[in-house]
């Protein structure tokens, strides 16, 4: 009988990666991949441990987890796994514990992973400069768009943040095994690669000789297939000209930057340790305006930090309310132990916290409809994908959605003579002509 597997994952998308990597290599041994909520005999948690937040959210997922399945074996990897190894293990039901280095050749060394009594742990040191070995995989069970990992672990040490201990020394993965498993991926029908890492923009750097990460863009740009290459998020500060003028010399290089200016205030910014000033934010967004006219660009933003006034807090509004940001994912400082802003004098209440939280995401509202004006009675290329609701039938299954080349999300109703197994998985030029708030409404067009 085919053994299932079945994956969560907490986090960000290199976690995401990650995951699909580690089920594809049970799935070459034999294993059949499936849904979380159905009933596996093995079942991966891949973790984040980002925030305080992030710790408890994965306790609770777990447990869902293993009161719904307690037979399964259960394996907790990851940032969280990474760190806190022996208060995953205090959690009944969990049988293997292992980080973020351990995930490579994990399928090999589980072997027959059987329920235990007390669970196992596997964690290793993280990995240092020597480390380029590339965690692989050569499709994606659940996505349409391919991630593609290109990076691991960072140098910048930002008060906020615990990656560092938890991902080791940035380190880049060799060019020449990026560029072979692109092949592979293009190979297997995907047509947009998107590039993610922990510090992506540090890429090339510790490589001989160096290298940038345009230097690899341009590589992958020269992959026959490729129809669409996309960045995850990069610091701003990596954002360069050189980067800027290989996205814009493409049409097939995404005109879509995320990033993370995580405050407008330097006295913020220079708290939380952030390599830019609210100067080079300001420069950023006009450099970006000229390499790139009209793009996507996106930006983290935490508010609540430690010291964090009502005035740095209205100098982070008014930075963002004019710009040109398209869209804004907005945090509440969570304190994670073992960074140095957890001990920070001006720790901001709760309630506090709340309310700037509420601004910005309102602020956050307003530049998405403004972009979304926009866009409006424009002609774009759109990816689609299986809506939410596609495996249960009906009229809402007859929905499919997907994202511009400038990120901005699209649903597309199907006609009564359009298939979703000809439509999903392609590029399509769809007709923008309805805001719905969290997307805009199109239709095909044969333009």
């Amino acid at each position: 009988m085919t053994r299932r597997i079945a994956a969560a994952t907490l986090g960000c998308k290199l976690n995401q990666y990650e995951t699909e990597a580690v089920v594809g290599q049970f799935c070459a041994l034999g294993w059949h991949a499936v849904p979380v909520e159905e009933e596996a005999d093995l079942v991966l948690v891949d973790t984040c441990t980002v925030t305080d937040r992030a710790d408890q959210k994965a306790r609770h997922l777990i447990r869902q987890i293993i009161r719904r399945n307690p037979l399964a074996v259960v394996v907790v990897m990851g940032c969280y796994s990474q760190i806190s190894a022996r208060e995953l293990a205090r959690i009944p039901g969990v049988d293997y514990i292992v980080g973020t280095g351990e995930k490579r050749g994990l399928a090999q060394r589980l072997g027959d992973p059987q329920k235990q009594e007390e669970a196992i742990i596997w964690v290793a040191r993280p990995g240092g400069r020597e480390d380029q070995d590339l965690l692989a995989l050569d499709s994606f069970q659940r996505q349409t768009r391919a991630w593609l990992k290109v990076q691991d672990g960072c140098d910048v040490f930002c008060t906020f943040c615990i990656i560092p201990f938890t991902r080791g020394r940035s380190r880049s993965m060799r060019p020449e095994e990026v560029l072979e498993q692109a092949r592979r991926l293009l190979g297997g029908g995907f047509v947009e690669l998107v590039l993610t890492g922990v510090h992506m923009g540090d890429y090339g750097r510790d490589l001989d000789p160096p290298r940038s990460l345009a230097w690899l863009c341009a590589r992958l740009l020269e992959l026959d297939g490729l129809q669409r290459l996309r960045l995850s998020s990069i610091e701003p500060w990596d954002i360069t000209d050189e980067l800027l003028a290989t996205m814009a010399a493409d049409a097939r290089f995404c005109p879509h930057v995320h990033t993370a200016f995580q405050s407008g205030s330097d006295a913020v910014l220079k708290a939380m340790g952030r390599r830019i000033d609210k100067r080079g934010i300001q420069q950023l967004f006009k450099r970006v305006e000229h390499f790139l006219p009209g793009a996507g660009l996106g930006s983290d933003v935490i508010c609540g930090f430690p010291g964090e006034s009502e005035a740095h807090a209205r100098e982070t509004y008014e930075l963002l309310q004019d710009s040109p940001l398209s869209y804004l994912h907005v945090f509440p400082y969570s304190r994670r132990e073992g960074t140095r802003a957890a001990s920070l004098p001006g720790q901001v209440p709760p309630e506090t916290k709340k309310a700037r939280s509420r601004d910005l995401l309102e602020l956050g509202r307003q530049l998405q409809e403004r972009a979304h004006a926009r866009a409006l009675g424009r002609v774009a290329e759109v990816l689609l994908e299986h809506g939410p609701a596609q495996a249960g039938g009906g009229e809402e299954g007859r929905v499919l959605y997907g994202y511009t080349a400038d990120y901005l999300r699209v649903e597309l109703p199907l006609g009564a003579q359009q298939s979703v197994e000809s439509l999903a998985g392609g590029l399509h030029p769809v007709l923008l002509e309805q805001d719905l708030g969290d997307c805009l409404r199109g239709r095909l067009t044969g333009a």
